[in-house]
């Protein structure tokens, strides 16, 4: 492809050309961020999405008949890494990033029992695009407020206790969040 046709890469502050959507660099990480070839799920299945520390697990081990999934990327990255929740190193987030999208794509084939997918998912077109791909019955947000969430994140024996950045992590979801019409909203101060 001629220079003058390339375009910025659309991954945020990437300046590399291409003539696609992405370089080859971050085509791999909207792979992973989100999947290609999803199906929609035939069964009843709930998005969960949340600030960090807002109680999406809560909110769905809480509601979850004991046949019903619950895909949470903190606990398979626990698992993976066999750590404690929220103790796994960054080195787990690639593999359970691909084991939960793993989990996604079989949605398709599950028959009993409903589904909770939980993910952070602050922008409307976020949620949306997650509904539109899995064919959700409901997308739910937890607006559970920023002081609330660092509080408890800060006070969460399961944290890494030498991460204290906590507000900063609560605030860029909140800088980042849209409300969807359709979401239902779990206010929480």
């Amino acid at each position: 492809m001629p220079s003058a046709l390339k375009r910025p890469c659309g991954f945020a502050g990437c300046s590399a050309r291409v003539g696609g959507r992405y370089c080859d660099k971050h085509s791999a990480q909207v792979e992973i961020v989100a999947p290609l070839g999803l199906k929609k799920f035939r069964g009843l299945l709930t998005i969960v999405c949340g600030p960090p520390a807002s109680g999406k697990t809560t909110y769905c081990k809480s509601r979850a008949a004991p046949r019903d999934v619950v895909i949470d990327l903190d606990e398979i990255k626990s698992q993976l890494a066999g750590a404690p929740i929220h103790r796994a190193s960054d080195f787990w987030f690639e593999p359970a990033m691909r084991e939960r999208n793993s989990r996604l794509l079989r949605l398709a084939d599950k028959s009993d029992g409903a589904t909770w997918f939980i993910v952070g998912a602050p922008a409307a077109k976020e949620r949306q695009w997650w509904a539109d791909s899995l064919g959700a019955d409901s997308v739910v947000v937890l607006e559970t407020s920023p002081e609330e969430c660092t509080r408890r994140s800060a006070s969460d024996v399961n944290r890494d206790p030498s991460d204290k950045d906590y507000a900063r992590i609560v605030a860029r979801w909140w800088d980042r969040y849209t409300r969807r019409p359709g979401d239902l909203i779990v206010s929480e101060k």
